[in-house]
């Protein structure tokens, strides 16, 4: 008899394998009554049979889409003190899933400058937007209409320290057909 099977009530036994030129502790506990991992009493001792719990299958969840907002959009930002209107307009160039890219021309949102950015519109209709540029930085938050020709929502522009804020509303510009 070896000294594991002699003291079954001592400290968890390890040993260190080979593997491909690394060491590998691995490790059994001995002591447990019934699983007798390195003598002959494991072949004397029926296995544990259990089954598992039943599985359920998962709901199958329909992708939800974006609403796609490329094309040209006009409107007003409204300053809410000093009070005042100015015009804006955006020009997405380009969408792929929630991010859409092209230039925006915002009036105080943009600090009276033309940027490049990218905006996110969220499976819920939801139009994000940060804009930063020569001493300004400016945001949307905002909802695109169900019928995906509006977008209306709240600004925010920091120029040179001082804080605007105000709303905003596009509406997105159809092209006429001439016949």
């Amino acid at each position: 008899m070896n000294s594991r099977q002699n003291n079954h009530m001592s400290a968890p036994c390890f040993s260190i394998d080979a593997l491909e030129d690394r060491r590998l502790m691995s490790g059994a506990y001995d002591w447990l009554p019934g699983l007798a991992v390195w003598d002959s009493e494991a072949e004397a001792t029926p296995a544990v049979v259990m089954t598992a719990a039943p599985t359920k299958a998962s709901p199958i969840v329909k992708a939800t889409k974006v609403v796609d907002i490329t094309g040209n959009w006009s409107g007003t930002a409204k300053i809410a003190a000093p009070s005042g209107t100015a015009g804006a307009s955006m020009l997405i160039a380009s969408q792929r899933g929630a991010g859409a890219t092209g230039t925006f021309s915002l009036g105080p949102i943009t600090s009276g400058q033309t940027v490049v950015s990218t905006a996110v519109v969220g499976t819920d209709r939801s139009f994000k937007a940060v804009f930063q540029g020569k001493n300004f930085y400016g945001s949307i938050s905002a909802t695109i209409s169900a019928n995906g020709q509006q977008i209306l929502g709240r600004w925010t522009c920091n120029t040179g320290g001082k804080w605007l804020t105000g709303t905003v509303l596009l509406e997105k510009v159809v092209a006429k057909v001439r016949r």
